[in-house]
This record gives structure tokens, sequence and C-alpha cells, in this order.
């Protein structure tokens, strides 16, 4: 794995819960879900990612949503679908946020 990939990685590990399939390529570049929450987002006009055509992307800063109801996400870098696919199934579980916050 070279030093960019393991970088890549370790951030998918720490936000799994930001993970981003791509849906379509809209008119205005790619769109993407979110899958967690099944949230319509896009990347940001000035995003190197617009050009990199991936079909899987962590988030790290995502922002507002416009006059379309679509977020716009500003930071974010693509990863292999399988470096979350494990840890995917844990966000249909219920997290208990006071327990976390303790």
């Amino acid at each position: 794995m070279t030093r960019n990939e393991s970088l890549r990685y370790s951030l998918s590990q720490g936000f799994f819960m930001n993970t981003c399939r791509k849906v379509n390529d809209g008119k205005d570049g790619p769109q993407y879900i979110t899958v967690n929450e099944g949230t319509l987002v896009k990347l940001d006009r000035d995003s190197t990612l617009r050009d990199s055509n991936a079909d899987y992307i962590v988030f790290t800063q995502l922002n507002g949503f416009g006059v379309e109801g679509v977020g716009s996400i500003r930071l974010g870098s693509e990863i292999e679908v399988d470096w979350v696919r494990d840890l995917i199934p844990k966000l249909k579980n219920a997290i208990d946020v006071k327990r976390l916050s303790g």
C-alpha cells in the first residue's frame, strides 16, 4: 500500500460514517448519496475530486445545503469500498449518543 493509499485508508476507517456512493453524473459534476442517511450530496465546484470519477468517497467537511437541497462536499477523498464494507453494517445499529459523550 502506498503512502497515499495508507492515508486514504486511515480516513476511511475514522470517517466511515461519511462514506458516499456515486449515483450519477449531474450537469454540475458527479452526485453521491451518503450510505448512512441516504442524503444526496455533490462535490464542491473547487474540489479536485470532480475530475477523478471516484465511485466511493469519504468526506470530512460538508457545506450547507443549497436551494436544490443538495449538500456540498468541500473536503473528501477517494476510497475503495472494500476498506469500509465491514464497517457499514455498524451504521444500521442505533448509537447511544449520551453514552458516547459521557
